[in-house]
């Protein structure tokens, strides 16, 4: 979990995080439960496809869903020693 005080302090630690998992994309769980969350997504969108992102998105309403989609990948990840890099927004 990273907690910052500013955007570019969190931008910055997302960008070195994806850059390590470099066999799989960043993923992206937006809530379907709030509007906001999905406003954030396309703001989200707008600045990772500026700087040539590789990313999944997974629109989800519950932990079991992320674990669904994410699981395989983080098992494969574990297993090869790569970084699994998500973005949670509630």
């Amino acid at each position: 979990m990273v907690r910052e005080q500013t955007a570019v302090s969190f931008y910055n630690k997302l960008r070195e995080s994806a850059s390590k998992s470099s066999s799989t994309p960043l993923l992206i769980f937006p809530s379907t439960s709030d509007v906001d969350s999905l406003c954030a997504l396309k703001i989200i969108f707008h600045i990772l496809e500026s700087d040539g992102f590789q990313y999944a998105c997974y629109l989800v309403s519950s932990f079991n869903e992320i674990h669904n989609y994410a699981g395989a990948t983080h098992t494969s990840a574990a297993e090869t020693g790569d970084y699994v890099s998500m973005l949670l927004i509630n």
